[in-house]
């Protein structure tokens, strides 16, 4: 039995191991499946699953996720993720590293790097309202914005973790949440409605009203408790959510 399973979750609850032998390849790894996977956009892959339940329709299909063997916990399925893309664009179907490691060298990862420090130094602590991972990064990241540089040892305790941080996100996984998290991020700036309106050049600017605050009604959020669930190790340092947020939304628009 395979370390990684992909499966196809139905709508009557049962979950189908998915074979793709057919198309030789081997599914055994994480890396592997999501350089299977993230060649797809996520209807496209509900299609072709479908043709590899047994008599089962796509409309049957509610999910399809990555179970990891004696663990209570799932991955989500990556479909499309530009910044896995870019990692698999650079290194191929050879990205299976060593120790489960990229190369630090990696451009993929170097962009992630200087992404990450610049979305820490924006948002802060409210990194951790869409980084849900409990785990080694989220840990080191907690004290890297916690320390107040009062002194040259205060500075050199945060270049420390910097490196420490950097070092973690070359694990792949690692790499791949952070993938899952900033796709997410991209997805809400997407559902930000934009308004567009023509002023008359007439019109005094100074009596123009302030537009108000846009308000994103997250009640919708609440759809992810059917499909979602998430497992917390005995040390609490992982946690892995079953869907993302655009997944789950997506899907339930699907079957609606």
């Amino acid at each position: 039995m395979a370390y990684y399973q992909l499966q196809a979750k139905l709508k009557n609850g049962d979950v189908v191991n998915l074979d793709f032998s057919d198309f030789n390849l081997s599914l055994n790894q994480l890396v592997e499946i999501d350089y299977f996977t993230n060649q797809y956009a996520s209807w496209d892959f509900l299609e072709l699953a479908s043709k590899h339940v047994k008599q089962e329709t796509i409309s049957e299909i509610e999910s399809i996720r990555i179970s990891v063997r004696g663990k209570e916990f799932c991955y989500s399925t990556c479909f499309q993720n530009p910044y896995l893309s870019a990692l698999f664009h650079e290194t191929g179907s050879t990205l299976l590293v060593r120790d489960s490691h990229i190369p630090l060298s990696n451009r993929a990862l170097i962009e992630m790097v200087e992404f990450l420090f610049t979305n820490l130094e924006q948002k802060g602590a409210l990194f951790f309202s869409d980084y849900s991972y409990k785990n080694q990064l989220s840990t080191k990241i907690n004290r890297y914005l916690n320390i107040q540089l009062f002194s040259e040892e205060d500075v050199r305790e945060q270049m420390t973790l910097k490196q420490e941080i950097i070092r973690e996100m070359s694990k792949y996984k690692v790499y791949r949440s952070l993938c899952v998290y900033r796709k997410t991020l991209d997805w809400k700036k997407n559902q930000i409605p934009r308004v567009i309106q023509r002023l008359n050049s007439q019109i005094d600017f100074k009596i123009i009203p302030k537009p108000s605050k846009i308000v994103v009604d997250e009640g919708e959020s609440d759809v992810s408790s059917q499909y979602a669930f998430s497992w917390e190790n005995l040390s609490g340092e992982e946690r892995e959510e079953f869907l993302s947020e655009d997944e789950i939304k997506q899907m339930v628009k699907t079957y609606e």
